[in-house]
């Protein structure tokens, strides 16, 4: 079972708390998204880095974009070679 705690004083969420590991998860913004996006399979392992220990999910989510989409502009440029190498020819 989870509970959400607030600051007594502001309202601001704390966190979760989880009744079965008894500790207290941040979550994340999900504007850490951006870093993979722009900066690719580097801007992933810098997100992974800084969130491994606080929110797992969203570290191994950042990694897997910024793999996916180096790969995906990979594929994209060597197909743009490709067209570009056989149009040089005519």
């Amino acid at each position: 079972m989870q509970d959400k705690s607030f600051c007594s004083k502001c309202g601001t969420s704390l966190g979760v708390f989880s009744q079965n590991s008894s500790t207290y998860q941040t979550r994340k913004s999900r504007w850490w998204y951006l870093l993979p996006i722009f900066f690719g399979v580097i801007g992933g392992i810098i997100a992974y880095l800084i969130l491994k220990d606080d929110d797992k999910a969203l570290a191994k989510n950042c990694l897997y974009i910024g793999i996916i989409l180096t790969v995906i502009g990979f594929v994209i440029g060597i197909i743009f070679e490709i067209a570009s190498a056989a149009m040089m020819r005519y």
